[in-house]
């Protein structure tokens, strides 16, 4: 077996993994296309583009956008306008209106109505087992808590999963829960499809959409405790998470900036990989990045220099990685898919 999965699966059995769950986990979650980050920007740039119509202005700002800034309405299109990504694009559309219709816009309430893919199912399982306890999101949807609900049968209750998404349900606990099985624990850092579904008018503001509300962590301040303390004390598994989302990837890089100086520089690569707060990444394709980015700053707080890719790739799981699960569960295709992960 290969160093880098025997030390995830040695982890995994100490209870040491928490997973962090981008939007590539839910990706395939049906009805198909709900969820897909290009489909959600396609419906506000289709938006925006019918606003424009109506204001000569609006449209040479959506223009300037698009990097056309002598450019003509006609150049105008949605392929063009979806290039500015959905943190721009959601900003301009709530400045215009508000976040309660740009939700609208996006579906967000239907999100409630996601099926869980395998992969939240095998992650449930993995859960029911003991060997983990705690599950951070940036995902809107409620497919992991169900897919945690569905592998316990006719036995569940909802006391067997917290879902937190703000401070007071961060303090205010009371664990009733049955002992005779595991508590799991869901953070959801960027809002929820359900509370937005029960209270459109108080939650919109939660569901985390724009450019300036991903640069901070704005008053979920014990979101960014909390996941600080992750990176220092646990191995976060990074899943379906490969996009610039800078809150997470700064907060990430200050704790690395911590370990420079404590004492745990070995300049030892396989030593430094040991350590129990070592993160890993799982992506379907090659290494983003942004994922570089990540384990490069751990390596080099670690005290290596001139870091080499493959250096890197000890702490990722990508589609180099497929023929090692190859072996234990052929699969179809070229890239590392989630389910086989």
């Amino acid at each position: 077996m290969h160093d880098k999965l025997r030390r995830l699966i040695d982890r995994l059995f100490r209870k040491m993994i928490v997973p962090f769950l981008g939007a590539g986990v839910s990706y395939n979650a049906n009805p198909d296309g709900l969820t897909r980050t290009p489909d959600m920007i396609r419906r506000l740039a289709q938006e925006l583009i019918l606003e424009a119509k109506k204001s000569t202005e609006l449209a040479k700002f959506l223009l300037c956008i698009c990097g056309k800034q002598d450019g003509t309405e006609s150049d105008l299109c949605i392929d063009k306008l979806c290039n500015a990504g959905m943190a721009v694009l959601a900003e301009v559309y709530i400045h215009l209106h508000n976040e309660v219709k740009a939700c609208n816009i996006l579906r967000v309430a239907e999100f409630c109505d996601l099926e869980p893919t395998p992969t939240h199912c095998y992650i449930a399982y993995i859960a029911r087992e003991g060997y983990i306890n705690e599950i951070i999101t940036t995902n809107y949807d409620t497919c992991m808590e169900k897919a945690y609900e569905k592998s316990f049968n006719r036995n569940f209750t909802s006391r067997q999963v917290r879902v937190v998404t703000n401070l007071s349900e961060y303090r205010h606990f009371i664990d009733d829960s049955n002992p005779k099985y595991p508590l799991l624990h869901i953070y959801k850092i960027n809002g929820c499809a359900k509370k937005f579904k029960e209270d459109p008018q108080n939650e919109a503001a939660n569901i985390v959409l724009t450019e300036r509300q991903l640069q901070n962590w704005r008053e979920n301040k014990w979101a960014q405790d909390m996941f600080r303390d992750r990176c220092r004390t646990r191995s976060i598994l990074f899943s379906g998470f490969g996009s610039e989302e800078p809150q997470i990837r700064h907060t990430v890089l200050q704790v690395m900036d911590e370990f420079i100086n404590n004492g745990q520089n070995s300049g030892n690569n396989v030593e430094v990989w040991d350590y129990e707060n070592s993160p890993f990444i799982a992506e379907w394709g090659e290494m983003t990045f942004y994922q570089f980015q990540i384990l490069s700053s751990y390596l080099r707080a670690h005290g290596l220099t001139q870091i080499t890719i493959n250096e890197v790739q000890e702490g990722a799981f990508t589609k180099s990685d497929k023929e090692l699960f190859d072996r234990y569960l052929p699969w179809n295709g070229k890239n590392l898919d989630m389910e086989q992960f």
